[in-house]
């Protein structure tokens, strides 16, 4: 049995998803450098622009690739989480829930 191989561009799962920004968050693009603000904190991120593209319009924040080499698409995924954090983490308080399970 004869199997086809696609070679259409893969986009990373992680780093193709639109990051929503919610009331009360900035987000700025400045350089290279990605600073949230929040009621929470300031946090601030260095990003390789010149193997991502970032792209900010009015309450959405998404990432694209230029290339599709090993480090870039591995770069790509790692930037959407650390972006997704900081705007998480300048928006909410840190919570830590605890599950009990047991048995009796």
């Amino acid at each position: 049995m004869l199997y086809r191989i696609k070679t259409e561009k893969k986009m990373s799962r992680v780093g193709k998803k639109i990051i929503t920004i919610p009331k009360g968050v900035k987000v700025e693009l400045k350089d290279n450098k990605l600073s949230v603000s929040g009621k929470h904190g300031n946090l601030e991120q260095e990003i390789k622009t010149d193997i991502i593209n970032v792209n900010l319009t009015g309450t959405e924040l998404s990432f694209e690739r230029r290339n599709e080499e090993k480090f870039t698409k591995s770069y790509h995924g790692l930037i959407r989480a650390l972006s997704q954090n900081m705007i998480t983490g300048v928006h909410e308080l840190f919570t830590k829930a605890l599950v009990l399970h047991g048995v009796g």
